[in-house]
């Protein structure tokens, strides 16, 4: 018997875009390790491998979570990294490029998500815009 999905298409792209963030970030990490040790910054190369395996984690949860609700999440491919790393401070710059930038996503997608369930609930965010609830009476 097929499973029928609980996500909308619009939401299914919203998690499918973060699997592809999540996993993204940790060939990144994973990329930074390797370039950390080559340096012989074993220490920082041990914490940079942590944050990659992290990220799997991450799109592990994504996974779980659209599989509960009957659909499949996608294992993006994501394009090769080829930054050179020759020092801490590039590895920290890289990451925190990267993090900021995931950050930005997930706020964006929150977003949308919120728009997209607003509107299949019939919700109209311009008309609650005119409203003004500090001027509702009590009840």
């Amino acid at each position: 018997m097929p499973v029928k999905t609980l996500l909308k298409p619009t939401i299914k792209r919203l998690f499918d875009s973060a699997a592809k963030s999540e996993i993204f970030a940790h060939h990144l990490y994973q990329h930074i390790g390797n370039q950390l040790q080559r340096l012989g910054m074993f220490g920082s190369q041990k914490y940079f491998l942590h944050e990659s395996a992290e990220e799997i984690t991450h799109y592990q949860k994504l996974a779980d979570f659209v599989n509960d609700m009957g659909d499949v999440l996608s294992v993006p491919e994501v394009e090769k990294i080829t930054i050179t790393i020759k020092t801490i401070g590039d590895a920290l710059e890289a990451a925190y490029k990267a993090a900021k930038a995931e950050y930005a996503q997930y706020q964006d997608q929150t977003q949308k998500a919120s728009y997209s369930l607003q509107r299949s609930m019939g919700f109209n965010p311009f008309a609650a815009s005119c409203i003004d609830l500090n001027s509702m009476p009590s009840i």
